[in-house]
């Protein structure tokens, strides 16, 4: 079966584009202020905080990332396999998590 094309105009993905950057740099400038008012503020949760702050600062990265993928999709199966592979990377059970059978 042959899967139609996603007809999504040029000007319309440029926008996509520029959409997810604007929120790239505004989550940025969130995580740096949070960055620096955990240092300026030393308490015992400190360090957890940070760690915190740092894997959902890799999780919004890799969710831009997704996006922009999604966007250049000129397909769904292209959107779909975008979508499963990022679901993969980031899950550390892909098999249970992503739409996949444990079992083969």
């Amino acid at each position: 079966m042959i899967e139609p094309k996603l007809e999504v105009p040029a000007e319309l993905r440029d926008l996509a584009e520029k959409t997810i950057d604007q929120a790239e740099q505004a989550f940025s400038l969130f995580f740096d202020a949070a960055s620096k008012s955990m240092t300026s503020m030393p308490g015992a949760g400190t360090e957890i905080s940070k760690q915190a702050l740092s894997f959902t600062e890799q999780n919004m990265k890799a969710a831009f990332e997704h996006a922009r993928k999604l966007v250049h999709a000129t397909d769904l199966q292209e959107a779909m396999r975008s979508s499963r592979n990022s679901c993969e990377a980031s899950s550390p059970m892909p098999a249970n998590t992503c739409g996949r059978s444990a079992v083969a």
